[in-house]
């Protein structure tokens, strides 16, 4: 069991932009964060030396932090400037969560996913990828599910939030974006197309793989990926959000070219590609032009980048 004392529990806010509006309707932004994951913006609210999982924790300040949501966004605050008030009305996004914590909160420790109610199963049906996966999942029929006592749709516990989990991190995803390609290209380069992994030897020339690509990785771009974390000493691996970042990057594609051969080279370098264009519009901090043709290219990336080819 980890002590506390090797923990440390943070919870804050971030501004991201303030907006005047005018009586017609328009707004004109007055500022905006233009780096909104950098720790240097966030404001703590809690620093609490204990594990993320703590109940005693949880029970405290996720309904805090719930009312205390809920009462900005429907009172907002006054400000005094210059000797003029202003009425600021203020929008809170409820975000920047990893995915252990999401299940925590949410009660839905048995689902499979958090935001919608599929099934992994559904994730390999082509059929079922080409037409999407709504986004079904509430805090308030999470709630609703189990005052009715009905387990079913992963929910294992009362949940402690009334706000839903639907943000995408986007340190999170480009980490396990990593993570996962990874896996693939340490396949293709062994040509191994098995996805499980075992013990025996079935596995190990995944193994023997692995050692190679990252070493390689490592001599070409210094990025070093993919390692147990011996820093922590209790698990978790090397990559961090910056990696991940500069491994969906150009400068990545010609060394991992250099360790596919023809058979898989194409379709993993698209791969590759493609799953850059999906990090960085979800990651994007301006605004996008959802312009139909755009909209419709970008679907396309997705269901070929889910189809892995």
């Amino acid at each position: 069991m980890l002590d506390a004392t090797e923990n440390m529990f943070q919870y804050g806010i971030t501004p991201l932009k303030l907006l005047a509006r005018y009586q017609d309707g328009s707004s004109f932004c007055l500022w905006q964060n233009h780096s909104p994951n950098n720790c240097r913006t966030l404001r703590p609210l809690f620093l609490i030396r204990e594990k993320e999982t703590d109940e005693d924790l949880l029970n405290m300040v996720v309904p805090t932090t719930d009312k205390a949501r809920q009462e900005l966004a429907s009172d907002g605050i006054f400000v005094t400037a210059d000797g003029q008030g202003y009425d600021v009305n203020v929008i809170v996004h409820d975000s920047m969560k990893d995915l252990k914590f999401k299940r925590d909160i949410s009660g839905l420790g048995g689902a499979d996913c958090i935001l919608c109610t599929t099934k992994q199963a559904d994730w390999t049906d082509r059929t079922k990828v080409a037409e999407g996966f709504p986004i079904n999942r509430s805090a308030k029929n999470s709630l609703e599910l189990y005052n009715e006592l009905v387990d079913e749709n992963g929910l294992t516990k009362k949940p402690l939030t009334t706000s839903d989990q639907s943000s995408i991190t986007v340190t999170h995803s480009y980490i396990n974006g990593t993570t996962w390609f990874l896996k693939v290209l340490y396949r293709c380069h062994a040509d191994y197309q098995q996805w499980i992994e075992r013990s025996d030897v079935r596995g190990e020339p995944v193994r023997r793989a692995k050692d190679r690509v990252l070493e390689a990785i490592y001599t070409e771009t210094g990025l070093y990926l993919d390692r147990v974390n011996s820093a922590g000493g209790k698990g978790g691996t090397s990559t961090n959000g910056p990696q991940g970042r500069r491994f969906f990057s150009e400068e990545v594609l010609a060394s991992i070219e250099k360790l596919v051969d023809e058979k898989h080279r194409e379709n993993l370098l698209l791969l590759h590609r493609q799953f850059s264009t999906v990090l960085s519009v979800v990651s994007s901090s301006r605004k996008i032009d959802l312009m139909k043709n755009f909209v419709s290219r970008l679907h396309t990336i997705c269901v070929t980048t889910s189809h892995g080819s």
